[in-house]
């Protein structure tokens, strides 16, 4: 939802118009447009507590959470298939002892595996923040916010919560900046290596080789999500532009009569809820027809940030209708649109070629200044998506994503070898306490089950008797 307030925000014809159309019917004129971040931050303030709760677990995740999550779904999930499969030929009761050893072994999956691969992933995290690890799974450039705290509190035991905080948020931000230094200055990213042995601090460079491709690697980032853009302009938008437009030409007073309404009660309260209520209410009525329902919608979209940006997508929509209007036919409304992106479609397609342009300079040993002196020489005929990025962060962006999955990787493996480490011992303990477990808990099941698995032996050696 984000991107598609913001992509529509930051264009002033999204449906193919030019922007002074929209004035006709009493657009805002102070309306400039909201950033990403400022919806981003307008919603999230919007959220629930439960959603606040899911997206702050959803950042945080790590270990921990992990084997707990797969331990419930295997104590809780396992055990109700196993005692109420309709094709097991077993008893009741022997499926309800075997559906007890399901939350046993999610108990030892977290005291074993759990116990043990924490830990480690732990340890993986904090050589890779204090240096230990070589370049590749180095974060000392940009040091996680945690371990950062960590040694705040180490080193001033005496210090307040905020005094820890400030200076945590103060080192990121010197981290930062030297970053950009390296990269702007001296084109390269400065590690520290600290020696296993004897603690020794020394600092590395990267590598001129590894630089450049790291260079290439975020160009290619950059250059596929213009060309994703692109094709979404071209496959998607245009086509729902055409579409919408024509609804206008052949349905005008309907969709007059609603925008209308709109715009009547927008005018009449400064109270968000109340206007999302009237959307919320306008769509029940328009339920049979698509379009009105898909422009309603839109607009609770933009209602999400505040008045003013609700406001401006109906006074948009008026102005699109009003041009709509004079179109005498569809091939009509497929030119005035297609006219009216070109300018956008062209932005992308030359976003594009520059990117290429960029890729040779690279290749020719280009220094960081000079690659973004021609960013921004070349700004205005960019994209709105490009044209907002500056590439020296674009390059630590990725860097910081680069060093993230790989020891992401190197946890995985490792933690998977851990993991087979312990397997024997889990399923060992497993063995020897899960009949215990239910002989105490349980004796009646227990009993039964012992005295099922005693017949079934006496019935086989009778058998075996009347064989011979």
């Amino acid at each position: 939802m984000i991107d598609k307030i913001n992509a529509n925000l930051t264009n002033g014809s999204q449906l193919g118009f030019k922007a002074q159309n929209l004035n006709r019917r009493g657009t805002n004129p102070n309306f400039t447009g909201v950033s990403p971040s400022e919806i981003k931050g307008q919603i999230n303030k919007m959220q629930n507590p439960f959603m606040k709760w899911m997206n702050k677990f959803e950042n945080n995740i790590g270990e921990l959470q992990d084997v707990c999550i797969n331990a419930v779904g295997t104590g809780l999930l396992a055990p109700i298939f196993i005692k109420y499969n309709p094709l097991s030929k077993t008893d009741e009761d022997t499926r309800t002892y075997s559906a007890w050893r399901q939350p046993i072994s999610a108990v030892l999956a977290i005291c074993t595996s759990g116990l043990v691969t924490i830990p480690f992933s732990r340890l993986v995290k904090r050589m890779s923040n204090d240096g230990t690890f070589s370049e590749p799974l180095n974060k000392s450039p940009f040091q996680d916010e945690d371990f950062l705290t960590k040694q705040a509190k180490k080193i001033h035991p005496d210090w307040t919560k905020a005094q820890i905080e400030a200076d945590v948020k103060a080192t990121m931000k010197n981290q930062e900046q030297a970053l950009l230094r390296s990269i702007r200055d001296n084109d390269t990213v400065n590690y520290t290596l600290r020696n296993i042995t004897d603690g020794k601090i020394t600092t590395k460079s990267m590598a001129k080789d590894k630089f450049q491709d790291l260079l290439l690697k975020t160009l290619a980032d950059l250059k596929e999500d213009e060309q994703k853009q692109l094709d979404r302009f071209n496959k998607e938008k245009i086509p729902n532009r055409i579409a919408r437009c024509e609804y206008f030409r052949t349905h005008s007073k309907e969709s007059e009569d609603l925008l209308n309404s709109i715009k009547t009660k927008i005018n009449e309260t400064d109270k968000i809820d109340d206007i999302i209520k009237f959307l919320k209410d306008k769509r029940k009525s328009v339920k049979s027809d698509k379009q009105l329902k898909q422009m309603i919608t839109e607009m609770l979209d933009y209602a999400q940030v505040d008045k003013a940006a609700v406001s401006h997508k109906v006074d948009k929509m008026l102005g699109y209708l009003a041009e709509s209007k004079k179109a005498g036919s569809l091939e009509e409304i497929k030119r005035i649109v297609e006219n009216g992106t070109a300018g956008r479609k062209k932005q992308y397609e030359e976003s594009i070629e520059f990117l290429k342009s960029i890729e040779k300079e690279i290749n020719n040993g280009t220094k960081i200044q000079e690659i973004e002196k021609l960013f921004e020489n070349n700004k205005a005929k960019f994209s709105e998506s490009l044209k907002n990025k500056e590439f020296a962060y674009e390059v630590i962006k990725k860097l910081k994503d680069l060093t993230k999955s790989r020891i992401d990787g190197c946890k995985r493996i490792a933690n998977l070898i851990v993991a087979l480490a312990v397997l024997p011992v889990a399923c060992s303990l497993l063995n020897w306490i899960y009949p215990r477990f239910m002989a105490a808990v349980f004796p009646n099941l227990s009993n039964k089950k012992h005295g099922n698995e005693s017949q079934e032996l006496v019935d086989k050696a009778t058998k075996n008797q009347e064989v011979k």
